[in-house]
């Protein structure tokens, strides 16, 4: 079983804690930016097989294979990007970790935007 003491903690978190850190504006800021992120990660997933299967003719099989391997492909993304907010931090502190974060989300706007473009 899990010691708490370990951490240099006394206590559990309650419900009171938990309620304190999701009132804080930047806790709220990084919950809407995830659930922007994955979102658009299953709304990709849920429509690319069929839009395989219509624009491109491939069986429904192999159309599903290859949208697992776009969501096979987000799960390296991923690794990648919590790897470079590491070395960020590690680099410039918490600063060079949050401008990781912004341009991370900048540029997934930017390409978002220009595939909501193509016909």
């Amino acid at each position: 079983k899990f010691n708490i003491t370990m951490l240099g903690k006394t206590r559990r978190a309650g419900l009171s804690d938990y309620i304190r850190v999701c009132l804080d504006y930047r806790v709220f800021l990084m919950i809407m930016q995830y659930s922007a992120c994955f979102g658009a990660e299953l709304v990709f997933n849920n429509v690319l097989v069929s839009h395989f299967h219509d624009n491109f003719g491939v069986d429904l099989v192999s159309a599903g294979a290859l949208a697992m391997s776009f969501g096979a492909m987000n799960l390296f993304a991923r690794s990648l990007g919590g790897i470079a907010s590491d070395w960020a931090n590690i680099r410039w502190g918490m600063q060079g970790r949050l401008w990781v974060h912004f341009l991370a989300l900048f540029w997934e706007a930017i390409c978002l935007f220009i595939f909501g473009c193509i016909d």
